[in-house]
Formats: C-alpha cells, structure tokens, sequence
C-alpha cells in the first residue's frame, strides 16, 4: 500500500513538473519575441529610380508603380492581358454531401474559380519575384469590358448587374439567366498599380519579398499591431510565470522534502533558474542577459509578497 502512495505521488509529482516547465519556455519565448520585435533593423525608405549599393543586404522599402511583361489569361471568360493579377469567381454551389463545387458547367462551357498572377514585376530599377499570397495585397479594379469575350452563346442570357453580396464597384459581375440565377466576378490588378514593396536588397532584385500592399499605411499598422501583440503577450507571460514557485513546492511536498516545501525562496530560486535556461534555449546569452534584470525584479516583488502574506499569518497567530 506504501509503495502505491509513494508511486501515486511520484506520478502526480511528475504532472505538476510538466506545467513548470512548460511555463518557463512559454515565459521565455514570449520576452525574447518582445525583445528581438523591439530591437529589430527598421526598414529602409529608398528611392526606386537606381540602385544603391550602399543598401546591399539591407532590409528596404520602395513605392512605385507595378510592372509586368507577362501575359495572364483566364480562357473562361476569353480575358488575355498584361496584368499583376487576373481574378475569376464562379457561386459554389452546394451537392448533396453539403460540400461546394468549385466548377459548373453552363451552356456547354466548364466555368471554374481561377486566378492568374504574374511573378517577374518591375518597381522602378529593381525587380522582384512575387509569391502568390503577396500579389493578393494589391488593390482590385474591374476589368474593362473590352477584355471580356464571352462565347455567343452566352450574350443572349448575360447582364452586367451590381452584386448584392459584393457591393464595390470594381467587380464585373455577370448574372447568367438560368435556373437558378449564377453570378461571376472577375477583377484585376492592373499593370502598373501603385505598390509599397518590403524585403532584401540583392543587386538591383527584391529578394526574399516580405511583403506588397497598395498603401504604406497597411504596413504602419501591421507593424503596431504586431508590437501592441508581443508587449501582451510578454506581459501575460510574466505573471503566468509567478504561478511557478506554488507548482514547486506542490511538487516538494509530494515528494516528501518537508523542508524545501517550507521554502518559499527555493522555490522563487528555480523559478529563476528555469526562466534562465529558458532565456538560453530560446534566444542564446545574448537575450538571457536582457531579460535577467526583469527576472530578478520578479522575483523581489513575489518574494515582499510571500513576507507580507507571512506577516499576515503571524499578526493573526498573535490575536
């Protein structure tokens, strides 16, 4: 029966370690994420119209209109022009398993959700090799009827109307007339789009992109966003952290080490041995040396805790 206790307490001993440890990596990560986006190399603003070498390797960012000499097609609709992006989205419509089709089929013709991006563009006198989700940053506008041609068949049964559920106006949308009603919306991004491109600057390329918008306001409030982000974070981490010292001593006493259970100082010690090794493990001795002084104020402010509640429990013995 003994021997069960002992392995019992062992086993619930070892569950209260795994949340220990767990906070302290989580407290780490958290600080060193707040100090590398604190201390992180701004990007640099630079003209588009020539090459600095001065900038190599550095991390830059240049407004200018968007080029391309690639053509991009969408053949359901017969569109084929120089564009950053052509877009085509047909209404799913639901089978009876309840899951959506990307394709249907109207008048004889295959019509399915597509889109079309260029990947060499030209900002300027540099160029950059666009991922796909990047070129999506950029503002949608409606492609002109003129690049629109639709098989004859259609013409009779096809409208331009405004979409209920998509109201701005740079959609083209199209209602074919049949049972029931289907919509498409087509958009572009159109050669030379005004862009605001961020990323590394490798001769006269962009390379890796981090990021195009159309606007640099989007980035101005990604990069709060992202700062706002990491100082709650770190803030929710460190008073997480001061749930360590009471796993502790919960774990001294299930082991039976009556006088480090006692201990509120030994506790509070590991607890900053751990957010030590933590430090380390996540950032190196560079971020560890950062975040000690923050450690150590911690740990003073949980231990004038840990006296007042003490002094607490003697003034109420005294009575």
């Amino acid at each position: 029966m003994k021997m069960l206790m002992l392995v019992l307490r062992c086993v619930l001993a070892a569950f209260l370690l795994l949340p220990v440890l767990g906070l302290s990596f989580y407290c780490g990560y958290q600080h060193v994420r707040l100090l590398k986006e604190i201390g992180k190399e701004p990007y640099l603003c630079i003209s588009p119209d020539a090459v600095d070498p001065a900038n190599e390797g550095r991390k830059v960012q240049l407004a200018a209109p968007a080029y391309t000499d690639e053509w991009l097609e969408l053949p359901d609709i017969g569109v084929r022009c120089q564009a950053l992006r052509l877009t085509l989205v047909t209404d799913r419509r639901h089978r009876g398993d309840g899951q959506q089709e990307e394709q249907m089929q109207y008048r004889g013709f295959p019509l399915r959700s597509r889109t079309r991006h260029a990947r060499c563009i030209r900002m300027g006198a540099f160029s950059l090799n666009l991922r796909e989700y990047d070129a999506g940053r950029l503002g949608d506008q409606k492609i002109p009827m003129e690049l629109v041609h639709l098989p004859e068949e259609w013409k009779p049964y096809c409208r331009e109307v405004q979409s209920e559920l998509y109201k701005a106006p740079y959609y083209l949308n199209l209602e074919l007339e049949d049972e029931p009603p289907r919509e498409l919306r087509c958009s572009m991004v159109a050669n030379g789009s005004p862009a605001v491109v961020r990323g590394i600057q490798r001769g006269n390329e962009i390379s890796p992109v981090h990021g195009v918008h159309e606007d640099e306001s989007f980035f101005n409030l990604d990069d709060l966003w992202i700062l706002e982000r990491a100082h709650w974070d770190a803030w929710v981490a460190q008073g997480v952290i001061l749930m360590v010292p009471a796993l502790l001593l919960g774990v001294f006493r299930l082991l039976g080490c009556r006088k480090a259970g006692n201990s509120g100082p030994l506790a509070i010690c590991l607890m900053l041995v751990l957010e030590a090794v933590a430090f380390v493990c996540c950032g190196g001795w560079r971020y560890a040396a950062w975040a000690g002084f923050a450690a150590v104020v911690a740990a003073v402010c949980l231990w004038q805790i840990v006296r007042m509640i003490h002094g607490f429990r003697v003034d109420s013995a005294v009575q």
